[in-house]
């Protein structure tokens, strides 16, 4: 029986890739038969999730995303030292509940460098001669805050409302280069930032953003099957769209 969600023989890089859903997209993109790349600052933490890919010539780039003016050189040549990509899926980013009163100028430029410059960089580095394979897919990490208020979550969610906006922008200047290009707009998802965002509240109100989420908080391994289905050709027709993975957060 076909798998209509093979990669066999597609290149995907991944950022964010050293813990959660970034790891759990390598993971499952290995397991379908891709090449995976993985990208993160630490090249230890990046062996780890090596470690747990099925099949063979995985490879890791180790960067720091927050220094957005590197990103673009060094996409180039993560496409030089591994071919053509055939997908990409940019999960790294950062969070910090904290009130907009308090919010450096510091803090601002690290939210957005991190969130967005970083995507920004690797899709100009994308659109380069010979840099995506034919069916290229670009899978980037949206947020239900872009669309869903919660306090001290304005700086977050101004740079995931730009990652929602820029997903419809460049997926239609990509269309001439066969690109496509779609976010996923995900809530509460059990990994390492939200379990740090979490020492950050108080159980009561920890409890009450849960309580918000009526089928539960998801998994990372929810988000990578969306983000597989953006990548494979079972989504060879959608670009420029929002994919909504909340467990009915935003219906609520």
């Amino acid at each position: 029986m076909r798998n209509p969600l093979d990669m066999t023989g597609r290149t995907i890089l991944v950022t964010g890739a050293s813990s959660g859903i970034g790891q759990a997209c390598a993971v499952l993109c290995a397991e379908l038969g891709a090449k995976v790349v993985l990208a993160a600052r630490d090249p230890d933490r990046l062996e780890k999730t090596r470690a747990l890919l099925a099949g063979e010539g995985h490879a890791i780039e180790p960067i720091d995303l927050s220094i957005s003016a590197a990103v673009t050189k060094w996409t180039s040549g993560v496409i030089e030292r591994h071919g053509a990509l055939s997908g990409l899926v940019h999960c790294a980013a950062i969070q910090r509940t904290i009130p907009l009163r308090v919010t450096s100028l510091k803090m601002m430029d690290e939210h957005w460098n991190t969130n967005v410059a970083s995507a920004l960089m690797m899709l100009k580095a994308l659109q380069l001669p010979r840099a995506a394979a034919p069916g290229c897919s670009v899978v980037l990490m949206s947020s239900s805050a872009a669309v869903v208020a919660a306090p001290g979550n304005s700086l977050y969610s101004a740079t995931k409302g730009a990652i929602s906006a820029l997903t419809r922008s460049v997926a239609i200047e990509f269309l001439p280069l066969k690109i496509r290009v779609n976010c996923i707009e995900a809530a509460l998802v059990d990994t390492p930032m939200v379990a740090r965002e979490r020492e950050n509240l108080t159980p009561e109100m920890f409890e009450l953003q849960l309580s918000r989420h009526p089928m539960g908080m998801g998994t990372p391994e929810d988000i990578a099957n969306a983000a597989a289905f953006l990548l494979a050709g079972t989504a060879r027709w959608i670009t420029g769209s929002a994919l909504t993975v909340d467990g009915g957060y935003t219906a609520l």
